[in-house]
């Protein structure tokens, strides 16, 4: 949209700024039990774009949003996560890393312009009292992780010593999609020359090959990821960053499915599900955790 028209681009976006999470936004959140957020950002959130690819064009009218969120989370006793969603170049290829596009991020300079950002998040709010940790990089692709392992590495330390030049608390959080991949960490980023380290899961099944399966299925799914998380824990500890209430378009496996992964998530760090809000009427209602709450007999997450 910002080719296509940069000021409307704009405009849509401040209106998304100001209405789609309020301070009456937090207080739900907060009322119904949960004690910390996730926030996904953008670099172009942070630090200046040197692509122009992004809306707000001017990095500071997000930082203005980020510092109310800190603020109206700490009222509401809710710590902060801060999730490093789209880096440049994009990490993945997919349209939630900011841009469909084919996947540059493992060039110099995007990388470089990576830990730009990194260090931004750190230095303004690596001394506030809420902030829980920051999460270097969502969803790196399969090929990164494949192919460039050691160059993946490399980046986490690096933000580590950065992170860690502004919070001796706060957790350095490092995202693996891929359950393939889960052992390649196992000796990597781990104490004593770092600490509070945690590894990031996103375990979802709503998408092939689990679409298909019968509510039973989805359930026994989900009573198995206890298992799988006892496996790996001794290496990092490991929260849940992302799931949802959805089992896709086949069937809805529904409050059993849900009370199943809440049960498992018990043997992890902590969860987040994704997401607390979701457009209505767009068929998504079982990813909307404030539409479930509010809905006569919806799905309870907590």
């Amino acid at each position: 949209m910002v080719k296509l028209n940069a000021s409307l681009a704009e405009e849509r976006m401040k209106e998304t700024f100001e209405n789609w999470i309020t301070a009456d936004s937090i207080t739900e959140i907060a009322e119904m039990g949960f004690n910390s957020i996730r926030v996904p950002v953008g670099y172009w959130n942070l630090i200046e774009d040197p692509y122009e690819r992004y809306a707000p064009r001017d990095y500071r009218v997000s930082l203005q949003y980020i510092d109310w969120l800190f603020d109206s989370a700490a009222e509401n006793g809710l710590s902060v996560l801060l999730d490093l969603h789209g880096a440049p170049g994009s990490q993945n290829g997919i349209d939630h890393s900011g841009c469909a596009m084919s996947p540059e991020w493992t060039n110099e300079r995007n990388v470089n312009l990576t830990l730009d950002a990194i260090k931004a998040m750190a230095i303004r709010y690596g001394s506030r009292s809420n902030l829980l940790g920051i999460e270097l990089l969502n969803e790196p692709s399969e090929s990164i992780e494949r192919t460039d392992h050691d160059l993946l590495l490399k980046f986490y330390s690096e933000s580590y010593g950065i992170i860690r030049q502004y919070s001796d608390t706060a957790l350095v959080v490092f995202n693996e999609l891929y359950e393939e991949f889960y052992s390649a960490w196992k000796d990597s980023l781990v104490e004593p020359d770092y600490y509070n380290v945690v590894v990031d899961w996103h375990l979802y099944n709503w998408q092939e090959p689990y679409t298909s399966e019968t509510a039973d299925e989805h359930i026994r799914d989900a009573e198995n990821w206890a298992s799988l998380i006892d496996s790996y824990s001794a290496d990092h500890p490991i929260i849940i960053g992302e799931w949802t209430m959805s089992t896709g378009t086949v069937v809805q496996a529904g409050q059993p499915f849900v009370d199943a992964c809440l049960k498992s998530f018990a043997h992890s760090f902590g969860w987040y599900a994704w997401n607390w809000k979701v457009e209505r009427t767009t068929g998504f209602d079982e990813w909307d955790v404030q539409y479930q709450n509010q809905l006569p007999g919806g799905i309870s997450i907590v």
